[in-house]
């Protein structure tokens, strides 16, 4: 008589009490199936009685060798057991799986990684001219936007920010024509959420040496503890500090783009 078959009158004989027990244990389980089919609210409910201080395993799904592939701990979290993507028989769409600090999952009948973004770049062809006439030009191997000294010149441009967090914003400099020096940089930026005007922008400023050697480059710090929201526009304007005391550099220096990282 199979537990899930029982009729009234039949007899509760040792087999079955014994399957029934080990049901419940979960010491075997294939012979008959559990069927939650009710169409009620918290029909199946782990709860604890208070919150745990150290959260156990209450429900694991493991392979043959006892290794927890899937676990549902005892403070409501989830959480995906460490397994490399080619130890996972028979991949097929929709799966999920962890190896080590990296997320991976099937689409498409493809194995892709899933991570969120650390940082994100903004290419000098994604600004335009906005005082001056810096000119966009890509004659030393890099696109960059060739920056005067003695004259006022500035680009400008913006993003939207992809996830929320606080992230440090970097000027990535070139040194086209070899010259040596330091470079004083202006950094204007804002963020701005939803349907909230524009407004004017909040300036930094930063003195840096130029990348040595020809056609060099490397990354100039102007903001940091930025704190950003998911679809928030940023605006920024870029410029090189005319006749500035501390900008030593005679001929033009590039900008190559913003660096937008994530701490």
């Amino acid at each position: 008589m199979a537990i899930y078959q029982a009729t009234p009158g039949a007899k509760i004989t040792a087999a079955w009490a014994n399957a029934y027990y080990n049901l419940l244990k979960g010491v075997v389980g294939g012979e008959d199936t559990i069927r939650l089919a009710n169409n009620v609210a918290d029909t199946l409910l782990l709860q604890p009685n208070e919150q745990p201080v150290d959260p156990v395993y209450l429900f694991r799904l493991a392979d043959s060798e006892g290794l927890a592939r899937f676990a549902v701990r005892s403070d409501g979290i989830l959480s995906l057991g460490d397994q490399g993507p080619y130890e996972v028989p028979n991949p097929a769409n929709g799966m999920l799986w962890r190896n080590g600090d990296k997320f991976y999952g099937r689409l498409g009948g493809a194995t892709v990684e899933l991570f969120t973004p650390s940082f994100f770049h903004m290419a000098a062809s994604s600004f335009v001219s906005s005082t001056g006439t810096p000119f966009l030009e890509d004659d030393h191997n890099h696109v960059c936007w060739l920056l005067d000294k003695t004259t006022v010149e500035a680009v400008s441009g913006g993003c939207e920010i992809p996830h929320t967090g606080t992230v440090t914003l970097y000027l990535v400099q070139s040194n086209p024509l070899a010259t040596t020096g330091n470079v004083r940089w202006q950094l204007s930026y804002k963020v701005v959420s939803a349907n909230t005007a524009f407004g004017s922008r909040t300036a930094a400023y930063a003195t840096a040496a130029v990348p040595v050697g020809n056609d060099n480059w490397n990354k100039v710090s102007m903001v940091t503890g930025l704190a950003v929201t998911a679809g928030q526009q940023l605006s920024l304007m870029i410029g090189r500090t005319a006749d500035h005391a501390d900008d030593t550099a005679d001929a033009d220096v590039g900008l190559v783009g913003v660096s937008i990282q994530y701490s």
